[in-house]
């Protein structure tokens, strides 16, 4: 998923964000334990950075077990061998505490809005790039 939420931020937001969402952006990847977490995109306003957003996986862990059984009491139980997984949620902030703009929100929440948009995609359709307007 983060693959292809970081493709789609580059070619949205790296290579088009003043024509797609008003402020130029640039986008720069994280990797934890050498996968790619997520990333850091910068926004721009006149050649000065006006703030970094996070989108990534925060730092818990979350136990996934083999599969779900059913208890003596008819309710699931979790069953099998459990692993744990780094990355419980994923998240999007602001990076820093400096006050926004209205241009700014605009931006950001437009960057938001298309970032929704392409999870939507993703879950329904198993990839960011997949046309739904049809």
């Amino acid at each position: 998923m983060m693959d292809q939420l970081y493709r789609w931020t580059l070619m949205e937001a790296g290579e088009n964000g003043q024509r797609n969402f008003g402020m130029p952006m640039t986008v720069v990847p994280v990797y934890e334990d050498d996968k790619l977490w997520g990333y850091t995109l910068s926004i721009f306003k006149e050649g000065v950075k006006q703030t970094d957003l996070g989108v990534m996986f925060d730092k818990e862990i979350i136990t996934k077990h083999e599969y779900v059984g059913r208890g003596e009491d008819g309710f699931p139980v979790m069953e099998g061998r459990a692993d744990d997984v780094k990355g419980k949620n994923f998240e999007i902030w602001k990076m820093d505490s400096e006050p926004v703009s209205e241009d700014l929100r605009s931006t950001i929440r437009a960057y938001c809005t298309g970032l929704v948009a392409a999870l939507n995609r993703y879950y329904a359709f198993g990839s960011v790039f997949v046309d739904d307007a049809q």
